[in-house]
């Protein structure tokens, strides 16, 4: 019997901080796992074994080539404490693997038990603080035509004091809300919720470009960690090198440097004190040339140890 891809860290390993909304996939799969076995032990009890068994030889075959025809930002990885990295699968990979593994995603309403009314619902919830929060609410119902796995009822729900790029307008949150509904669906239908990265790694998939969640610093360094992707790395991690040559390998050195070179000559902007932060060609350029002038670490200042240009060799 082939071996299933592990979808979760097993034993005593931590697994990294995920949504809660995540976590509660896990006993929605499970619940619908246990109905789909039920029903199979009315019958024979070999016929059931049998079938069980070719079914999890057939679904790990298709899990891994699903995995596989995902590329990296189809996943947004999380990392806890102890520097475990598991994976979730995002709305533009749930959209393919749904295809592999027959899933079908149907009665998006704006109501639990009525089908009829259309959804999403949209209601105000007011805040002790004053004013008030738009609550965008859907449930929909999902089939797994490859595991006979049902679920009914599944819920989502997109808050307007949640902010996230490309939401601006209700339109946009209605929008959001059955991209999520439909995507959860996919994740507990599938089996691939909490999907280890070395599972990833082994299908070929450069997780290193994958989205980064918790655990990988915060919002704006994860944000400017993409955007220097588009071409100012290289010369970003020479900057890097060279501050830490200038200042003698002292750490703390490194971080008043930084913020002296990045910030503004007018005063407005106090600087960055992580380099990271940089994410234009132009701050990398202006933080050169602030280093080569600066007082104490500069070309001509005593603790400057020498200037040297970027791209050079020696």
């Amino acid at each position: 019997m082939a071996t299933q891809p592990k979808t979760e860290t097993t034993g005593t390993t931590a697994l990294a901080p995920l949504p809660d909304e995540i976590e509660r996939e896990e006993a929605l799969a499970t619940q619908a796992r246990e109905q789909s076995i039920a029903q199979l032990a009315l019958q024979d009890p070999l016929a059931v074994k049998r079938y069980l068994e070719k079914l999890e030889e057939g679904l790990t075959i298709l899990r891994q080539v699903a995995i596989t025809s995902t590329t990296p930002y189809d996943w947004t990885k999380y990392k806890d404490k102890e520097g475990n990295v598991i994976c979730v699968l995002r709305d533009q990979g749930a959209a393919n693997i749904r295809k592999w593994l027959g899933i079908s995603i149907f009665g998006h309403r704006g109501d639990p038990l009525d089908p009829k009314i259309p959804g999403p619902r949209v209601s105000s919830e007011k805040q002790d603080a004053g004013g008030t929060v738009t609550v965008v609410e859907m449930w929909a119902d999902a089939f797994c035509a490859r595991t006979g796995e049902r679920i009914e009822g599944i819920y989502s729900a997109i808050r307007s004091d949640q902010k996230f790029r490309g939401r601006e307008t209700l339109q946009d949150d209605k929008g959001s809300v059955r991209t999520y509904l439909d995507t959860k669906c996919t994740r507990i239908l599938s089996g691939l919720r909490k999907v280890p990265e070395s599972v990833l790694i082994e299908a070929g998939i450069d997780t290193a470009k994958s989205y980064a969640g918790s655990g990988f610093g915060s919002a704006a360094e994860r944000g400017a960690s993409r955007v220097q992707e588009a071409g100012i790395k290289e010369g970003l991690e020479e900057l890097k090198t060279e501050v830490l040559r200038r200042v003698g390998g002292d750490i703390s050195a490194v971080r008043q440097l930084t913020v002296d070179i990045t910030k503004s000559p007018d005063g407005k902007f106090k600087g960055f004190d992580s380099l990271d932060r940089l994410t234009k060609e132009w701050q990398v350029s202006a933080a050169w040339k602030a280093l080569h002038a600066h007082a104490v670490f500069g070309d001509g200042a005593q603790g400057g140890n020498g200037g040297r240009e970027p791209g050079s060799d020696d």
